[in-house]
């Protein structure tokens, strides 16, 4: 895939520089900036946009690949890693620091005296950075089956697998959040137990803030949540600052439950985010919830190379199926190239997010490919052969 590389120059002579790369519109690309500012306005301003953008919502699948005609908001895929010279990290979600979901709280870089560039913002700081890598993670897809959700399953490396259900959500310290949707004017009182209590009582390390989670439904649609957002009260313009600011999974509406109000639309749990300005963000239907840490290598494997797995590996066409790739051991992962078939449609069936959901269009056996490009530069490519049947 194309990674664009963008060298950001904020002073003449004394001023250290710091590269931009990533999932971005355009083909790779050179420049000098004079001036640091809003992270957001930086990355926005690099090669088109970024890959998740409503810039690509027309052509970013394949004509032949009809599975979302109505996309939705891509951004909501994406993540930004900040790096700083030492290694430091901070990881923000692109929802974080959209203006159009958050609340705007802006997070900048500035030069110092000394040359080196800081950045700080949103709970977050680096100081001396050195790289801001743009990951599209996760493919935001709607038009996939979609049923009511009766439970979801938690997971993610070195995490057991755990399923959780009404009556597990239900026996959990419950929150209220009274909030404003902003469509049509409705303020509304959703009530259910923290996304943090939730992850927590999932055996998941909340205070590992190198890692981001994907809430995701059946219909394909998905969220990338920093683990900061995830597990900080962050207040939104249109949420009432006397009730619960954490994001939640709620399990009633106006003191109504889920599966009694609209089975259809909410679910029995639906992820609300009282720091985001729109509801663009809610994936209803919550379905699964995968962690993902950047630099986690509790499950190496047996040699330094990726791989990957699908889920199922026999699928009826037109269904989804799940690939969740594993990086070598000791690196973090900048960007991904996915073939959903290198045999017969290496250029045609193809995705840029890290974990991407596909469903064949037709029936066979395919291979497919992905090829790995990490934050050290260094790339690898993965491919199983007729790995994937289609019925």
């Amino acid at each position: 895939m194309a990674v664009a590389l963008l060298v950001l120059l904020l002073s003449s002579g004394s001023a250290m520089a710091y590269t931009v790369r990533g999932d971005f519109k355009d083909a790779p690309y050179t420049a000098s900036l004079s001036t640091g500012g809003d992270l957001l306005t930086i990355i926005n301003g690099t090669c088109g946009g970024v890959m998740g953008s409503v810039y690509d919502k027309n052509n970013y699948y394949p004509p032949e690949l009809q599975i979302n005609p109505t996309n939705h908001n891509w951004v909501e895929g994406d993540y930004v890693l900040v790096t700083g010279q030492n290694g430091e990290t901070a990881l923000y979600s692109y929802g974080e620091l959209d203006t159009k979901f958050a609340q705007g709280n802006t997070v900048t870089l500035t030069e110092q005296n000394n040359g080196q560039v800081d950045l700080a913002g949103l709970g977050r700081e680096i100081k001396d950075v050195n790289s801001i890598d743009v990951v599209h993670a996760v493919d935001v897809v709607k038009g996939g089956t979609r049923f009511y959700s009766q439970q979801f399953i938690v997971s993610g490396e070195g995490i057991t697998p755990k399923v959780l259900n009404l009556s597990d959500l239900q026996g959990m310290t419950q929150v209220t959040s009274r909030i404003k949707n902003t469509k049509n004017n409705v303020t509304t009182d959703w009530t259910g137990p923290t996304l943090l209590s939730t992850l927590k009582a999932s055996g998941v390390n909340t205070t590992d803030m190198t890692s981001y989670v994907v809430v995701s439904g059946p219909d394909g649609f998905a969220t990338v949540l920093s683990m900061y957002e995830a597990t900080h009260a962050l207040s939104g313009l249109y949420s009432d600052p006397a009730y619960s600011q954490y994001d939640m999974l709620a399990i009633t509406g106006d003191n109504t439950l889920n599966v009694a109000k609209n089975e259809s639309d909410n679910g029995f749990a639906r992820l609300v985010i009282p720091g985001d300005n729109v509801n663009g963000r809610w994936t209803s239907n919550v379905y699964q919830i995968v962690v993902y840490d950047l630099t986690s290598s509790s499950t190496p494997a047996p040699s330094s190379d990726a791989s990957f797995v699908a889920t199922p590996t026999n699928a009826e066409k037109g269904s989804a199926v799940k690939f969740t790739v594993t990086p070598a051991s000791g690196k973090i992962i900048s960007s991904a190239w996915w073939s959903f078939d290198a045999t017969t449609h290496m250029n045609t069936w193809n995705s840029r997010a890290v974990n991407p959901t596909f469903f064949y269009p037709r029936a066979g056996t395919f291979t497919p490919l992905v090829k790995l490009t990490y934050t050290d530069g260094s790339t690898e490519t993965v491919q199983l052969t007729d790995y994937i049947q289609a019925t």
